[in-house]
């Protein structure tokens, strides 16, 4: 039974945790208020049974499996992204101030912090032992400070810099081995690196407009990567090799999100819809839903539940995988 539970004014959260049926990929049941502003960043906890959200307000919302909070973690600066370690202790936060928070999930405390830019930070990846958080931003100046940089996650301390790219470094995603990351630009490039080396290993091109989003499916067959030319492009990273051109968006696609099981693909654009992609073919699934404005956010959690995230606005749904070939 559908019910609405006012939290926080400003925003609204909806769990849709009802069975897909075939021309409808989700459903919802349930609503509720949360606290206010763009929603950034979305991050399901490993089990999922915690769903981390950060906003342009500071905001770090907790809320539990059953859609109730879970509690609020403060931030001196607005958030541009979130991550969640593998093994459930950390939450990583980047921040529009330049620096990235590291903070204990079990204490809600914060860790430590460090200044990982001089102007911003746009992205921030765990490595699948949680023992490094990768970050993304750039400089004041154009080709100034468009690095990724390697930190060490317990110590705070500084393990390397990737530097190729030539301009804002918008997205950061480690391979599920840990020994490839991969980096989405303003450069319109694709970069894949070798993390024990710090050297770069090939670049990506094929958008013709910004990368905004990068993604590897949890099995490592597959990378995915979003522009501002509406596109998804899915690659082979054990070569490089472009697999295939996901066309459907009508504006700048911001976000992207496998399932776990490798199986979807979800992503999300200005054009406010939520698309949802076969990910091992690249056919279209259809669309799951729209949000009241563009979707700046996506994360799939346990059993494809997929939750988006917008102005003041975040929704959850379930959706069906297709069937194996």
């Amino acid at each position: 039974m559908a019910h609405t539970n006012t939290l926080r004014s400003a925003s609204t959260l909806l769990l849709l945790l009802g069975t897909a049926v075939a021309q409808t990929p989700a459903r919802a049941l349930t609503q509720m208020t949360v606290t206010g502003g763009t929603v950034q960043a979305l991050a399901y906890s490993p089990r999922g049974d915690v769903l981390f959200a950060g906003d342009s307000a500071g905001h770090i919302d907790l809320w539990s499996r059953s859609g109730r909070s879970a509690g609020q973690l403060p931030q001196a600066a607005g958030v541009s992204a979130l991550a969640v370690s593998p093994d459930g202790h950390w939450l990583a936060t980047a921040g529009t101030d330049g620096r990235l928070r590291v903070w204990n999930v079990a204490s809600r405390r914060l860790q430590w912090e460090q200044a990982a830019s001089s102007f911003f930070l746009t992205s921030v990846a765990f490595s699948p032992d949680s023992h490094t958080v990768a970050t993304g931003g750039g400089g004041a100046v154009a080709g100034s400070g468009d690095t990724v940089k390697l930190w060490n996650v317990t110590a705070g301390t500084l393990r390397g810099t990737l530097n190729g790219h030539t301009d804002v470094v918008t997205a950061v995603a480690f391979d599920p081995s840990g020994a490839r990351l991969a980096s989405g630009s303003r450069d319109r490039t694709v970069r894949l690196w070798r993390v024990d080396t710090l050297t770069p290993e090939r670049v990506l091109n094929g958008h013709s407009d910004f990368v905004s989003a990068v993604a590897f499916a949890p099995d490592g067959k597959t990378l995915a990567s979003a522009g501002w030319d509406a596109s998804v492009l899915l690659w082979n990273p054990a070569d490089g090799t472009r697999r295939a051109a996901l066309n459907g968006h009508a504006g700048p696609v911001r976000s992207l999100t496998f399932s776990r099981d490798s199986s979807l693909l979800a992503s999300g654009a200005d054009d406010r819809r939520i698309l949802l992609w076969n990910a091992r073919t690249g056919g279209a699934l259809g669309e799951v839903g729209r949000l009241a404005d563009g979707v700046t956010a996506l994360s799939f959690g346990p059993r494809n539940v997929l939750a988006g995230g917008s102005v003041q606005q975040v929704r959850a749904w379930q959706v069906t995988a297709p069937a194996s070939p």
